[in-house]
């Protein structure tokens, strides 16, 4: 595949550069410059920087590729397969934040619908490409840029806009500007005034278009000036000066197959009819018919055969006349057909891009309004259930509180805790839709984790006198390297399910591993019960989004129909698989594997361990608490000084007091809420970042938010809050924040 680019000796020397980016940059400014003369090869190309880039996981690298292939593509005029590549470039480009070359490949995809004739989405792009210009600062795209705005306005018949646009670009500031732009302005400037019959200013910018490409020694730029120059002086009467004119600048019309050799011979075929000699005239347009045959030129032949019908009418040679006019008709038929077909392929693959466009747009504001609903609706519902189930275990802790009084409290505590384990359900599998779920790799002791599920549900399972069993292969190694979160994730929602649908028996976890290749283990785990069961056609369903096993289920046991769903996705996305076996009335296996790498060192996490109130502390510490919520703030006020009875607490409603605070006080932490009236909390770690106080840059911040998107904790971290405490929170998470801090001697 590789072997004409292989051959290429520049192309071997560049691949012989050590450095990634500068062999990268090589091959695309080689592939670049290439495109009009092989496109072919510089498609080759184009593909070898994508499988290098690839290979390298090198975003840039990648982003060259669909540029360069995009162009190739256009080159070709496979417009299909250069949008395909061109949008992948713009993905790439906005995810590396390159301004420059998102100006450029929408000044690229531009192009391509310029050809498609699809003039309005031509020109958005080309505007959207204008604006990344202006903020890179790069002069001479926009210079590019505003060229061919003017040319979609002269395909469009708006002389003047485009004449504005033109003389826009000529205006420009910029140093360095492109001369060839400069020369094909003056040029288009003029053509367009010949349209608009206005011969002075068309004669003066021809002369101008003359004049740099003389500069340049630019001969093509030259002979087409000059035969424009000749047409405008022949249309106004004026034929022997643009004869005299054609003959003094003879030889930039030398070569055959040249255009401007076939333009030339069209322009002394109108002057030597406009001084009577038809017979020279219709010598030169058959020279211009067999130099246009040569090359391929219907279209051109078509006007041509046209002329010619016309000058042997005027001469009274009616039998050619009337040869040249079938000759005409037979052409431009076949002409308009092959128009016909390619206008409609046009139009079915832009309609194709179209509607392909408008999915992406709808699925991406879908994607968007769906995120920002959920996390909105993560806020609302966090930001109360904070407060009450915060002032619940505070009452929970008292000792005057008893009987019926602490059952109450209790319920509140459960049904609390419920309704946050069906949010964090319903946010966790919208992750998963959206493929945002990433799975952490570290150490962990198997046994370790499963104790804390068996810990988790003893009080519950002992309410209905079941037996809780944990029962692991003794020849498992003891600590593996995966996500041990969501490993407990899925457990604790198989165990869940176990025993609430488990009324008498026994609830068991079983573990065993298979060895795999390159010092991994398949981890096996089954949940077993003596529960319910589930009917053969129910299980079919069992893992489908929102499904119950039946409505009565539903009533009497509750649940989102989210658990299972979520739990089989966790473990098919680890490379696991996921089963379920059950008998009505006899009970219910599910059993689940997951792959992990063994963790052969003596590995074991740090256990944490749950501060009581009056343990030492380092020294007193002083916080500040940012929320407009007076709720939060009682309750950490009051949560705090229960724990750490010589911490100083304040607290404040908005962003714009803590600043004036950190001027007065000096703290040793700050718990910002990320939503607050006047400024919140992402303006204020900003503000608090960019100051060169050292009470501003250095205080640590801690991120207090009901948000727990991910995209939330990206916000607060690039913001500079490196610390996060969720909302609702307990007890156990402000004190191990604490002393993650290093405000407590563990």
């Amino acid at each position: 595949m590789y072997d004409k680019i292989l051959s290429n000796a520049e192309v071997v020397k560049i691949l012989e550069e050590k450095e990634l980016s500068i062999k990268i940059d090589g091959l695309y400014r080689h592939a670049f410059g290439n495109i009009r003369k092989d496109s072919s090869f510089s498609l080759l190309l184009g593909e070898l920087i994508e499988k290098i880039a690839l290979t390298e996981g090198y975003l840039l690298g990648q982003l060259y590729a669909y540029n360069i292939m995009g162009l190739a593509y256009l080159s070709l005029t496979n417009y299909e397969m250069a949008i395909v590549n061109l949008t992948k470039a713009i993905k790439l480009s906005n995810q590396t934040d390159n301004v420059l070359m998102s100006g450029k490949i929408n000044n690229n995809l531009g192009m391509v619908y310029d050809k498609l004739g699809d003039y309005d989405k031509a020109m958005s792009f080309y505007s959207d490409a204008y604006h990344f210009a202006e903020l890179s600062g790069e002069l001479g795209l926009m210079d590019i840029l505003r060229h061919n705005m003017a040319v979609i306005y002269i395909h469009l018949k708006d002389y003047e806009s485009a004449i504005f646009e033109f003389n826009k670009l000529l205006e420009s500031k910029h140093v360095d500007k492109n001369e060839d732009l400069i020369v094909t302005a003056h040029y288009n400037v003029a053509s367009c005034y010949r349209h608009q019959k206005f011969f002075e200013n068309a004669i003066s910018h021809v002369k101008l278009s003359k004049y740099y490409a003389d500069k340049r020694g630019d001969n093509y730029a030259i002979a087409r000036a000059i035969l424009l120059h000749c047409e405008l002086l022949t249309e106004n009467g004026l034929t022997i000066d643009a004869n005299t004119l054609l003959l003094e600048n003879d030889v930039f019309f030398a070569d055959d197959s040249s255009l401007v050799t076939i333009q030339s011979n069209i322009v002394r075929s109108k002057i030597a009819a406009g001084l009577g000699f038809n017979s020279e005239a219709k010598e030169f347009l058959l020279t211009a018919f067999a130099q246009s045959d040569k090359i391929g030129l219907k279209q051109t032949q078509v006007e041509l055969l046209s002329s010619l019908s016309e000058l042997c009418a005027a001469e009274g040679d009616y039998s050619a006349a009337y040869e040249f006019l079938n000759q005409y008709r037979k052409l431009n038929e076949e002409l308009l057909d092959k128009e016909r077909v390619g206008k409609i392929q046009q139009l079915q693959i832009a309609n194709q891009l179209s509607q392909i466009t408008r999915e992406k747009e709808l699925a991406e504001q879908s994607a968007l309004s769906k995120s920002n609903f959920l996390s909105n609706m993560s806020h609302e519902i966090r930001t109360p259930m904070n407060a009450i189930i915060g002032f619940t275990d505070l009452m929970l802790q008292s000792s005057q509180i008893q009987g019926e009084e602490r059952n109450y409290l209790n319920t509140i505590k459960q049904s609390s805790d419920n309704l946050l384990h069906i949010i964090n359900e319903i946010l966790d599998y919208s992750k998963i839709e959206a493929g945002k779920i990433e799975f952490k790799q570290e150490g962990f002791n198997l046994e370790a984790e499963l104790k804390k599920v068996q810990q988790l549900f003893s009080l519950e399972a002992g309410k209905k006198n079941l037996q809780l069993t944990v029962n692991i292969d003794p020849s498992l190694p003891a600590h593996f390297i995966g996500d041990s979160y969501r490993l407990n994730q899925i457990i604790v929602n198989l165990m869940g399910n176990a025993i609430k649908f488990t009324e008498q028996g026994f609830v068991g976890i079983h573990v065993s591993g298979l060895s795999l290749p390159d010092n991994k283990m398949s981890l096996q785990f089954k949940i077993k019960d003596t529960g319910i069961g589930i009917s053969q056609e129910k299980i079919v369903e069992l893992f489908e989004r929102f499904k119950q096993v039946s409505i009565e289920t539903n009533f009497r046991y509750g649940g989102t129909g989210l658990g299972l769903a979520i739990s089989k996705q966790l473990v098919e996305l680890q490379g696991g698989s996921m089963g379920v076996e059950s008998k009505m009335n006899q009970g219910t296996t599910f059993s689940f594997t997951i792959p992990y790498l063994i963790q052969n060192d003596d590995f074991l996490k740090n256990p944490t361990r749950y501060l009581e109130p009056n343990e030492v502390f380092l020294e007193p510490f002083r916080v500040l608490i940012a929320d407009d919520n007076p709720f939060n703030q009682i309750l950490i006020k009051k949560v705090i000084s229960r724990h750490f009875h010589n911490a100083v607490v304040e607290s404040v409603e908005n962003g714009l007091q803590v600043l004036s605070m950190l001027k007065r006080f000096k703290y040793d932490f700050v718990l910002l809420d990320m939503r607050m009236p006047e400024m919140d909390g992402i303006t204020a770690a900003q503000r608090i970042r960019s100051m060169t106080y050292e009470s501003f840059s250095n205080v640590p911040l801690v991120a207090f938010t009901a948000g727990v998107t991910d995209e939330e904790r990206q916000k607060a971290k690039d913001a500079g809050m490196h610390y996060f405490m969720p909302k609702p929170f307990t007890k156990d998470d402000l004190i191990n924040l604490i002393a993650e801090l290093g405000l407590i001697s563990l």
